[in-house]
């Protein structure tokens, strides 16, 4: 009997299983809501890496709130404190002139296990779920 050692994303699809979140899609792509936050994960293999990603609200180009929210962002992301290892982004949207404000994880998929795995997700989530409501009310979003 040959033993086949599980892919990661075999892997990965087994902890998002355990979660109840659908597998990865063919591109390495699944999705879920936490507590009404859609959560994105990303599996890169030819990449090497594990990206989580939760859009969190857009803000226009031309706003005049953007240099302390991106202040804040910043600071957020840079001291880690209240974001349990995630960070901010942000995506120009195509369509308009406005920007996409995002809270991500990423981490190597090499000697990546399920407590890590877990650790990421949940990083996400619980920085989502505690920043969030706090964000649009300090920036009236």
């Amino acid at each position: 009997m040959i033993f086949k050692k599980p892919t990661i994303s075999e892997k990965i699809n087994e902890w998002l299983q355990e979660l109840k979140v659908n597998p990865l899609d063919s591109t390495g792509y699944a999705s879920y809501y936490y507590k009404g936050i859609l959560v994105g994960v990303n599996v890169l293999e030819n990449e090497n890496t594990l990206f989580i990603r939760a859009p969190l609200f857009d803000m226009a180009a031309n706003d005049a709130r953007n240099i302390a929210l991106y202040r804040r962002l910043l600071t957020l992301s840079y001291y880690f404190k209240d974001t349990f290892d995630a960070f901010f982004s942000l995506q120009k949207n195509k369509d308009s002139d406005s920007y996409k404000i995002f809270l991500n994880a990423r981490r190597p998929l090499s000697g990546l296990g399920k407590k890590e795995f877990l650790k990421c997700v949940g990083s996400v989530e619980k920085s989502a779920e505690n920043l969030l409501p706090q964000l649009k009310q300090e920036f009236q979003i």
